[in-house]
């Protein structure tokens, strides 16, 4: 197997035995494409220096790769880094030194993994989506987390899923299926007409859109209409959803109150 031989030496390593934890955090970070040193060390470790000791120890052994944040933000032309997507990121505690994780090219490879979702311009997006699914996957029972990579496959073989349509998460336990957008930059007028014209009619039985700025909670109001399946939610306040139909309403009440009204819906019919 091939070493970072430069960290191999600096903690002096003599090899690696991957515990139940390591491999847990390497399809996590393989799931979302990247993940802050906070969201890992919250996510899986009690204290930050065991949290850095094993992720220095797969770096060094090649399963994972690290680069400061600002490193994904330098400009060619003027060997600078440009400040305009930092605002964001601000409430996930990331400064432009955090130390940012995904996989490396040499795992990926060697296991025949898939890095669909390695694209420096998802950096900010798949950061602000791990929040949302550290939230959800407490809140929710599920028994599976489906990323994009995922759904586009499943999209090909379960009926009501849609390759051109899909979401950047799922959550789903038998009927339950959640989708769950993360919206950091708005989107045409077309865009949105065929995305909400989809989920309405689609196999999910939740649609929750979380977004980053408040000026893009008038338009996806607009968007979705009266219809109980859709909620949204600012990600930094994920259990706060608003529903077109019941206003201001925690996460619990949404899922529950959307059951109940498709059940009396389907009652009306038969």
């Amino acid at each position: 197997m091939l070493v970072n031989q430069e960290l191999i030496t600096k903690y002096n390593f003599k090899e690696i035995q991957l515990t139940r934890r390591d491999r847990d955090v390497l399809v996590f970070i393989e799931e979302q494409g990247f993940a802050s040193f906070n969201q890992l060390n919250r996510k899986f470790f009690l204290s930050k220096g065991y949290c850095s000791e094993r992720l220095n120890k797969l770096c060094a052994f090649r399963y994972l790769k690290k680069c400061d944040l600002k490193d994904f933000f330098i400009s060619k032309k003027m060997n600078d880094v440009s400040g305009g997507y930092f605002p964001h990121l601000l409430s996930l505690n990331v400064k432009p030194h955090q130390k940012i994780y995904h996989i490396d090219r040499n795992y990926a490879q060697g296991w025949l993994r898939s890095q669909g979702l390695f694209k420096p311009s998802m950096l900010l997006h798949q950061l602000i989506l791990n929040e949302v699914r550290m939230f959800l996957e407490k809140e929710i029972e599920h028994q599976y987390i489906f990323n994009d990579p995922i759904l586009k496959t499943l999209s090909f073989i379960e009926f009501g899923r849609n390759e051109e349509v899909v979401p950047d998460m799922s959550i789903e336990d038998g009927k339950l299926k959640i989708a769950v957008e993360v919206e950091r930059t708005p989107k045409g007028r077309t865009r949105y007409f065929k995305r909400f014209n989809f989920f309405r009619d689609s196999v999910y039985t939740h649609v929750i859109y979380y977004y980053v700025d408040d000026s893009q909670l008038k338009p996806l109001l607009k968007r979705a209409g009266k219809t109980n399946k859709f909620a949204f939610a600012h990600y930094t306040q994920p259990d706060q959803l608003i529903s077109p139909v019941w206003g201001m309403v925690s996460l619990s009440e949404f899922l529950h109150k959307s059951i109940e009204m498709n059940q009396k819906n389907r009652k009306k019919w038969e």
